[in-house]
């Protein structure tokens, strides 16, 4: 038989040190039982989780494993049963020895730092690969040594995070982390963070020292808080929620990132002004002249203290800059879009130089031949938008001189605007001279026709077709044809209106054709005439009549010794007539003066 000496292993033990990957472990061979069992001699050997395998060395490495993570290890000898026979039948210790190998937990991950907030900060790293029952954290002050420790470590996800509280703002700290199982610690993590500074409070007497027009000088103190070292200020100029004008003042001789400099390229408008250190950390007064500002606004002045936080907190003051003398207007239209009225509009300069108020006065052309206005009336409109007006009670189609003239508290502008315009014409007025006919001939008629007392330009006479231009009060002759009746029209008239028109009638004559004479004898003359009148169109023939007068010397027939008017005779009834009955006068012929009807 075997003795069991032959068969026990007197222990297992760690092959080498802890690895986060791999277990290694050993033992001893059993007791010297002769060379021919120790040349049978093997081991088979179980882990937990994995296939046995057989060795005949006294030691195993397992790789691929789980850091942090425990395993078991068993150990069974085996060896031929019956040494002196040549036989395979082997036997194995019945009470095997068994060890627990834990890997060594793996380092934890990237530490997350750079400046922290504080003064309590929050640590946060990557979790270490496989298991881990504890993390130590540790921080030294790198100024004064002070050290802190705990494992009070959150993990959410493959983060952890653990917190410090009172930590000092501007000072480095060191950082050592490990992973800890089983008893076994893993590498050592490092890394350094700064506690970031608060921003700095605001400054101190804010005030603007002196101003202008488009400047004004704003002057402070640093601020009672500054929370570290003072690398600039912001000062900025703000209208309707905007800034227009920002000065970065900034440290000549300071070393920081862009990102911790004072910042003011979000205002319209901006410069820098460099200052020492030195000046910076004064406790005296700061001064600063912001230009490029615009006259009569309302600003509010912002400044902020800038350390390695960036912007502080902004103090505020109001500001309202001071008033300029008004400039001259852009343009000044008129617009004669209603009779007797003049709309009057105009562009100030952009900028807005006080509290402006605009003075309106118009003059009247006295004639319109002349060159000479008299002045009609004057207006003040106040507000610098209000930039409208419309003049009323106007003459119609006349022309007008308007002046503009603009101002404000601080003085009038250099120069007035000045327009000429001319209303719109209205329409003939009621006034207007229309007569029907004045003395007409056959085929003429003079039809005077004026347009009223008050001056509108010219008028505009119609009739039978023919027009023309017509001043006021003058005779204008139409001719038409004999025994038609007429209508005229009279009417204001410009280029691009006409008025309401005034009309009237009137009729032309008869006219018979021309009489022909023969040659006379001592006391007779032939006269060839046909009762017909010239024109088909222009009617009957209600009467005719031959009138034979005798010319003494120079006279002229209608003025003849029997002293009767030609066409009042003419309108007698004749001796006919008056012979069948009519009463009244009647139509004489004496030797001098012979008349005889044709009809």
């Amino acid at each position: 038989m075997i003795p069991a000496s032959y068969l026990s292993v007197p222990s297992l033990e760690l092959d080498g040190d802890h690895k986060e990957t791999t277990v290694s472990v050993k033992w001893t061979h059993p007791s010297n039982y002769g060379s021919a069992a120790n040349q049978s001699r093997r081991y088979r050997v179980t882990l937990s989780g994995e296939p046995n395998r057989t060795v005949t060395e006294n030691r195993i490495t397992y790789t691929g494993r789980r850091p942090g993570t425990p395993y078991n290890i068993t150990v069974y000898t085996s060896v031929i049963r019956d040494p002196q026979y040549n036989t395979d039948r082997r036997t194995e210790n019945t009470n095997p020895p068994s060890v627990t190998v834990r890997t060594k937990p793996a380092q934890p991950g990237k530490l997350l730092l750079g400046k922290l907030p504080g003064p309590d900060v929050t640590v946060q790293f990557y979790t270490s690969d496989g298991n881990v029952d504890t993390y130590t954290v540790n921080i030294t002050n790198k100024v004064t040594g002070v050290f802190n420790s705990s494992t009070d470590v959150n993990i959410t996800g493959n983060v952890a995070s653990v917190q410090f509280r009172g930590l000092t703002p501007g000072v480095y700290y060191d950082v050592t982390i490990k992973a800890t199982s089983g008893g076994i610690d893993s590498e050592i993590r490092t890394g350094v963070f700064r506690v970031a500074t608060k921003p700095a409070g605001e400054v101190s007497g804010l005030t603007i020292d002196t101003q202008g027009s488009r400047w004004v000088r704003v002057t402070w103190s640093k601020p009672s808080d500054p929370n570290g070292d003072i690398m600039g200020y912001t000062v900025k100029m703000e209208t309707g929620g905007q800034c227009a004008v920002g000065v970065a003042v900034i440290c000549s001789n300071c070393s920081f990132h862009d990102s911790e400099a004072p910042d003011v390229s979000s205002c319209t408008e901006n410069s820098t002004v460099e200052k020492m250190s030195s000046e910076l950390e004064t406790a005296g007064l700061l001064q600063v002249n912001v230009t490029g500002l615009k006259p009569y606004v309302s600003y509010t002045v912002k400044v902020a203290a800038y350390n390695e936080e960036g912007e502080g907190n902004n103090s505020s003051t109001p500001v309202e800059t001071d008033q300029e003398a008004a400039a001259n207007l852009k343009s000044l239209i008129l617009s004669p879009v209603r009779i007797g009225e003049l709309d009057i509009s105009w562009t100030p300069d952009e900028v807005q130089r006080g509290r402006t108020n605009y003075t309106v006065y118009w003059e009247r052309q006295t004639s319109l031949t002349s060159s000479v206005y008299t002045f009609v009336n004057s207006t003040v409109i106040n507000g610098f938008e209000n930039t409208q007006h419309v003049i009323r009670d106007l003459l119609s189609y006349w022309n007008y001189r308007v002046t503009v003239s603009s101002s404000t508290d601080a003085g009038p502008s250099p120069d007035n605007t000045t327009k000429t315009g001319r209303t719109m014409i209205s329409s003939v007025p009621v006034n207007s001279n229309v007569t029907d006919r004045s003395e007409p001939s056959v085929t003429t008629v003079q039809l005077p026709a004026g347009v009223g007392e008050e001056p509108e330009g010219e008028a505009r006479l119609s009739g039978d077709g023919n027009e023309c231009n017509q001043q006021s009060g003058i005779v204008h002759n139409v001719t038409g044809t004999a025994e038609r009746n007429y209508t005229f029209f009279v009417f204001a008239k410009t280029d691009g209106y006409n008025g309401s028109v005034r009309n009237g009638t009137f009729s032309t004559q008869a006219k018979l054709k021309k009489a022909e004479t023969k040659v006379p004898t001592e006391d007779t003359i032939t006269v060839d005439l046909c009762t017909c009148l010239v024109d088909d169109g222009q009617g009957e023939i209600t009467f005719a009549a031959l009138i034979v007068c005798r010319k003494l010397a120079e006279e002229d027939c209608s003025t003849s010794s029997t002293g009767l008017d030609v066409d009042s005779y003419l309108d007698l009834p004749t001796w006919k007539q008056f012979s069948e009955g009519k009463t009244g006068k009647y139509r004489t012929t004496p030797d001098d003066f012979h008349r005889s009807p044709l009809l």
